[in-house]
């Protein structure tokens, strides 16, 4: 006699646009731990650094934004400029 008809569409093993389905698919990784083993060990980022810092030594005297190179301060002093 013929077998019955199975209860869910057969989906191909290793087709790419399809997630695993069942019970035994384990979860996704999490996304952060790949930037974790790239970069170089946490830093406090300049935006977290006290404004006015020995690293930022060129500040604009137009609205006090400072640059770590004067070269970036006078492209900066462009946009105040009309």
């Amino acid at each position: 006699s013929p077998s019955p008809a199975p209860l869910e569409p057969h989906i191909p093993h290793g087709d790419p646009f399809s997630p695993p389905q069942g019970p035994t698919a384990a979860p996704e990784p999490p996304l952060p731990p790949a930037q974790r083993r790239r970069g170089a060990p946490k830093r406090p980022s300049p935006r977290e650094a006290a404004p006015g810092s020995a690293a930022r030594p060129y500040p604009c005297a137009q609205c006090g934004k400072s640059f770590g190179r004067l070269t970036h301060l006078k492209t900066h002093e462009r946009t105040h400029t009309g």
